[in-house]
Formats: C-alpha cells, structure tokens, sequence
C-alpha cells in the first residue's frame, strides 16, 4: 500500500482530524450513553417486557427519552469541545497545510505567538461569548423538553 498523505493533503487534513477526534472521544461517549441506560429502572424493563416491547421500537420509544438528558449533556460537552479543541489541531498540523484546519483556537494562538496580545484577548473572548451562547441553547433546549416530559407524566 502506498503512502498517503492524511495530513498533507488540503483535501483530506480536516477529515483525517475528524475522524482521529472522533477515535478520541467515542469510548467516553459510550461510557457515558451506557450509564444512562442502566440508570433505567428495572420495573421499567420488566414493564416493557410484559407489554412484548422488544428491539427498535423498546430503544425508540423507552430507552432514548429515558436518556434524552445525558443525550443532550453528552452534545453539549462533544460540541463545546469541538468549538475550543486545540491541542489535536496543533499538535498533528498547526493549522495546515495552508488554513486548511485553521481553527478559531489556532488561530488565537498564532496571534498569540505575533505578539498581539489584545486581539488574542478579543478572540479568545468571543470564543468564550461563542461557547456560552451554545451552552445556554443547549440548557434551554434541555429545560424545556424536561418541563414537556413532566407535564406529559401530570396528564
């Protein structure tokens, strides 16, 4: 086999630090899905069971709203990592080849390293505006579908 260059190439650079992202973080994210669903009560279990509940429609329609939050928590913390990621994107290409991954935190850092320090400052802080407003959908998006599955239980 030949050699290719994963990481050389304008074309292949940011998918080859996608997926090796992607290789980083799915045991936590398994970890983590996998919690959720045995945090599901067992009388739960039983129930659907005895209601002859099995395969898909047991994961769509018992599992997944069940761990809808720890769904949501575990997008919020994969996306705000994703938007402030630099130590894989600096590590493996330095934002290149040419800006092919020149990500907003590599960049800071380039600036960073040309001495301007108040832009640095100025970017740094609307990534921080950036990850606060993401993070302030993703609990309202969270809040609002926890207060509909309470009113749902109520009825």
């Amino acid at each position: 086999m030949e050699p290719y260059p994963w990481l050389s190439d304008k074309e292949t650079a940011l998918s080859t630090l996608m997926i090796v992202d992607c290789w980083q973080w799915t045991p936590f994210v398994a970890l983590i899905l996998l919690a959720g669903i045995q945090s599901i009560s067992p009388e739960i279990t039983e129930a659907a069971r005895l209601d002859r509940l099995r395969g898909v429609a047991y994961y769509t329609r018992i599992v997944l709203p069940l761990i809808r939050p720890v769904i949501m928590v575990v997008l919020l913390i994969r996306l705000v990592d994703s938007i402030r990621i630099f130590d894989l994107n600096f590590i493996m290409t330095k934002g290149g080849p040419g800006s092919a991954t020149l990500m907003a935190s590599t960049y800071d850092y380039t600036i960073f390293e040309q001495g301007h320090l108040g832009l640095m400052a100025a970017y740094g802080f609307l990534i921080l505006l950036l990850i606060n407003i993401v993070v302030a959908i993703f609990l309202n998006t969270l809040y609002r579908s926890e207060k509909a599955a309470r009113l749902a239980e109520r009825r």
